[in-house]
This record gives structure tokens, C-alpha cells and sequence, in this order.
């Protein structure tokens, strides 16, 4: 045989073992992948093919896995004060200066400039005032309440590492100072019966974001229903947010009657683009059938990932494994778990301010079971959304 019908015969037989290999290799199959590591490591991981998964969730194998280090305790601490802030006064018309300048301390000074602005009929300076007055002062804890959590959470603390330990305790002590200062500062500066009126007077004029605030101050529930429908009917997104869960919740004459009866699903599709965790309730709602529609499964899923992106992660982790099989994989569920810890971990989602807050977070980034595709996942999700994330839950400017 001539070399030229040798070298053709080699090419065949080449391209026929190729073929065969690519036919074992099935759409959706998981086949080995090395993950590159910050350190420069490699580590051994379990990928999909090509064009089993949508693009925004398939996997890129050559990414290098960066997620943060762990913040300093001064870095969390303000994170959970901006956030604290940030969730409802964006909405209210805040600015990022003026979130900055709440976590950092300037309480006094922005109040006075504040009650200046609303003298003077400033609609956002008299909603922010009013929300300031109302949760942060009003209902702000006394000493008593705060020096005996505070000692509760550091003695609960004793059984974290002492690394640990000592993070939490920096963080919750700040926290509580933070606080104690406020309570100063509204002694001092904030008359209550005066922002009230401010308040009201907005309220009157139809403004959706005071009668929430109404709301919030109602002394019974026939109040608070009566204001909180009127500030959804108005179209501020967090009244029509928190109607709806009244709603779900079975609350008496949440829903009201007549031709203007409200359902959970309309109030929380004309909430879901302003709020990720409108969103999120949404695909819950999708989910199970909320008010007796069919159930949605798909349509969960898309929302439960979208307010993922946007930094709500709960309804995906919740639903996730109760979807039908093929919709989510499993490495994705725990991907987006590690994606939640690391936001926590910086103060981005915080619920209690508590050891067990620490033991949830700490358990979950070091788990040594974690699979190697899930933290790929985790690191692709974090590169992707993470500043998005962190913007959308106010840790970070949007």
C-alpha cells in the first residue's frame, strides 16, 4: 500500500474512533473538567455537555474560582447598617449619598437636614424622616432590651471558634453602639407628633408611600387594612408587596370584596420588577397554585432565578428541590446556597444579627462535601451577579 492510501486509511479510522467517543458522550452526561482554583490548583470537576442547560446556567470549566475573603468585622457591620437602610428608602426617593451617610454614622446630621427639607414640603425628605422616626426611633429597643441580647448573643457566641467568636462579637457590638447612638439622637432631634403631621398631610394629598407609613403606625387592624390597601391602590410597590402576603397569610379582609378585591398574584406581578423578593414570593406563588390556579412550575423557576440574580435566593432554594426532575440540577441548588452564605457573610442578608447567624454561614462555606461543579457554579454565579446582588440588597451602591 502506497503511503498516501496509508495515511488516508490512518485519518479514517481516526475520524471513526472520534465519531464513537463523541456517541458515548450524551447530551446532559457529565464528563471531566479540571477547575482552576485562586490558588492555582486544580481540582477535579463534573461538567454537562454542551447545550444541556440553558446558556445563563451552563458551565464554563476554565473559570478560576475567586470568591471573597471573609470581611472585616468593621466592613459587615456597615454592610448590615446600609442594608438596613437601603431596602425601603430607596423607594422612598433616598439617595446613595445619603445611605452612605446613614452607615457611616451621620444619623444627626442627616436629620436635621432632613426636617429642614420637610419643613420646607420636600415629599422624600418627610417619608424618609417619617420611617426614620417611626422604626428607628419609635420602636427602636431601650438599653435594657439591648444590653441583655447583646450578652445572651455573646455568651451563645462561646461555643463558635474562637476566631469566629471574636468576628461576631466586634460586629454585634457595633451594631448595638450604632444603636444606642441613635436613640440618643432621636431624643434629641425628632419630634414625633410633628413628623406625624407631615406624614398625614402627604397621606391626604394621595402620596402611596405615606399611607404606607400610616400603616405602619396604625393602632388596629382594621387600620392598617384600610391604609395598606389605599397605598397599594396608590402603586407603591412595597404596599402591594406586603398586601399580598397578608393575603397568602388568610389575614381577614386583607383581600377585601367587590369588583375592587384584590388577589396575592396581580398584587405581587405589579411588585416583582421593583422588589427581587416580590419576585421570589411570586415563583413561590407559581409554584404551589396561590389562590387556587393551576400550579406553574416553569414560570417558578424563571422567576425564582431571576430575583436570584438580583440577590432574593430564598424561593430557589426552597422550591428548587421540589421541582420535577430535569429542571434544576443539584449542583445548581447547592451552588446557589453557597451563593447566599457568601452574601451573608458579608452582611448582605442578614436576618438575626446572631451566633447562629455565624454557625448557618460558616457551616456551609466549609463544608468539605461540597461537590466541585457546585463551587464552579457558585463562582460563575458570584463573577456574574455578585455586585448586582450586593447593590440590589444595599450593601453596595446600585
Amino acid at each position: 500500500m502506497s503511503k498516501t492510501k496509508t495515511g488516508i486509511a490512518i485519518l479514517v479510522l481516526l475520524g471513526i474512533i472520534v465519531v464513537l467517543l463523541l456517541m458515548t458522550q450524551r447530551p446532559g452526561q457529565p464528563h471531566a473538567a479540571h477547575v482552576k482554583t485562586e490558588s492555582g490548583n486544580t481540582v477535579k470537576a463534573s461538567t454537562y455537555a454542551a447545550g444541556s442547560l440553558p446558556e445563563s446556567r451552563t458551565l464554563h470549566s476554565d473559570a478560576v474560582i475567586r470568591f471573597p475573603s471573609r470581611p472585616s468585622a468593621n466592613a459587615v457591620s456597615r454592610n448590615v447598617r446600609r442594608s438596613g437602610f437601603a431596602w425601603i428608602l430607596r423607594q422612598l426617593g433616598a439617595t446613595e449619598d445619603l445611605l452612605d451617610r446613614l452607615a457611616d454614622g451621620d444619623l444627626a446630621n442627616v436629620v436635621i437636614e432632613l426636617k429642614e427639607r420637610a419643613a420646607k414640603g420636600d415629599a422624600t425628605a418627610i417619608n424618609t424622616l417619617g420611617f426614620i422616626a417611626h422604626q428607628k426611633c419609635l420602636l427602636g429597643r431601650d438599653e435594657e432590651t439591648i444590653a441583655g441580647n447583646e450578652a445572651r448573643q455573646l455568651s451563645a457566641a462561646r461555643l463558635l471558634s474562637p476566631d469566629d467568636a471574636a468576628w461576631f462579637g466586634a460586629i454585634l457590638q457595633q451594631s448595638d453602639a450604632y444603636e444606642r447612638r441613635s436613640i440618643s439622637i432621636c431624643s434629641q432631634l425628632i419630634d414625633q407628633d410633628q413628623v406625624s403631621s407631615w406624614v398625614s398631610e402627604r397621606a391626604a394629598q394621595g402620596d402611596g408611600v405615606s399611607l404606607w407609613l400610616l400603616f405602619l403606625a396604625a393602632s388596629n387592624v382594621t387600620e392598617m387594612q384600610r391604609r395598606l390597601t389605599d397605598a397599594a391602590a396608590a402603586g407603591f410597590p412595597q404596599a402591594q408587596y406586603e398586601l399580598a402576603r397578608a393575603i397568602l397569610a388568610g389575614q381577614s379582609g386583607a383581600a377585601g370584596s367587590g369588583p375592587n378585591a384584590s388577589t396575592a398574584m396581580d398584587l405581587l406581578r405589579r411588585s416583582a420588577n421593583a422588589l427581587p423578593a416580590a419576585e421570589a414570593a411570586l415563583s413561590r406563588c407559581e409554584f404551589s397554585g396561590c389562590e387556587g390556579a393551576a400550579p406553574e412550575p416553569e414560570a417558578a423557576l424563571t422567576h425564582a432565578l431571576e430575583a436570584a440574580r438580583r440577590g432574593a435566593i430564598d424561593a430557589i432554594i426552597a422550591i428548587g428541590p421540589q421541582l420535577p426532575a430535569g429542571q434544576i440540577s443539584q449542583d445548581e441548588l447547592a451552588a446557589w446556597t453557597y451563593v447566599h452564605a457568601l452574601l451573608q457573610r458579608n452582611g448582605c442578608s442578614v436576618g438575626l444579627l446572631n451566633a447562629a447567624w455565624v454557625t448557618g454561614v460558616s457551616a456551609t462555606l466549609s463544608a468539605a462535601d461540597t461537590p466541585a461543579r457546585a463551587l464552579t457554579l457558585a463562582n460563575q454565579y458570584w463573577q456574574s451577579y455578585g455586585s448586582q446582588m450586593m447593590g440590589n440588597l444595599g450593601c453596595a451602591a446600585q
